[in-house]
């Protein structure tokens, strides 16, 4: 038994014990829907190297709407300056694929509600109807919690559960790494998965998060409803940093999922 138990875990059954949900509630119409799998769980096969391409260059940016406000949240520490002589850190930099995080990045700010107004196809998003938005709460283990809600085609509410880190504190601290696995998974490399923060806005009114692979792309705002300006600029810095942004898919946004959660809060 013992030894069969062995080869179950060092083969496929590793696999298959990482992708087991972390129930929030029990189902019901109207309410929270347990997770069936893992939002991340496809993006730790790692696919065929990309070419390299050029850094942000000094100066780069979206133009902002005027009226895109930010959530104001108040937390968190001082953002991290840049590494010396203005190259990324190694370890926290541009990696395999020379995709660059951005190297201003306050945690604390980028805790609070943010509306997915678009994502590229992932076990999150690809059921949601609309109202998709993921809420980050700071931690006391200097970690944030992610909860992802979205209203599904038939009127449920899907809701996942993770946690969010920096990959390698004293490094870029936009370099970061997301977890939906159970939490007594949480000291295994493998259930972790990177992601980038790789276009923000100097008040946090919008960002672009991707994985260093160029496979999945979010594009976030503080508010549903972010102007076409805006909206396009964020399309064109994608393209900008090799992203095919045909596969993105907006997500409508009429706030009823975000003003459920901000009642449930008080």
């Amino acid at each position: 038994m013992r030894g069969r138990m062995g080869r179950w875990l060092g083969g496929a059954g590793l696999s298959a014990l990482l992708c087991i949900p972390l129930p929030v509630s029990a189902d019901r119409r109207g309410g929270d829907v347990a997770p069936r799998e893992q939002r991340l769980a496809g993006m730790w096969a790692a696919p065929a190297r990309l070419p390299d391409l050029p850094n942000r260059p000094a100066g780069a940016g979206v133009a902002v709407a005027a009226n895109d406000q930010p959530e104001a949240t108040g937390m968190g520490p001082q953002a991290e300056a840049p590494p010396a002589g203005g190259a990324p850190e190694a370890g926290g930099g541009t990696g395999l694929y020379g995709l660059a995080p951005v190297p201003l990045f306050d945690i604390g700010r980028y805790a609070g509600l943010w509306y997915d107004i678009a994502a590229t196809p992932d076990r999150f998003h690809g059921e949601c109807a609309d109202d998709a938005t993921t809420r980050y709460t700071p931690l006391p283990n200097a970690q944030l919690q992610v909860d992802n809600h979205c209203r599904l085609r038939d009127g449920r509410i899907r809701h996942f559960r993770g946690a969010l880190r920096v990959k390698q504190p004293g490094s870029l601290a936009s370099r970061l790494q997301v977890r939906y696995a159970p939490d007594w998974l949480a000291w295994m490399p493998l259930a972790w998965s990177e992601v980038w923060v790789i276009e923000l806005d100097p008040a946090y009114r919008h960002a672009l998060v991707a994985t260093p692979d160029r496979e999945h792309l979010w594009i976030l705002s503080r508010r549903p409803d972010i102007s076409p300006e805006t909206y396009e600029s964020l399309l064109g810095r994608a393209r900008a940093l090799g992203f095919g942004t045909e596969r993105l898919r907006r997500i409508p946004q009429g706030g009823g999922v975000a003003a459920a959660q901000g009642q449930s809060r008080r």
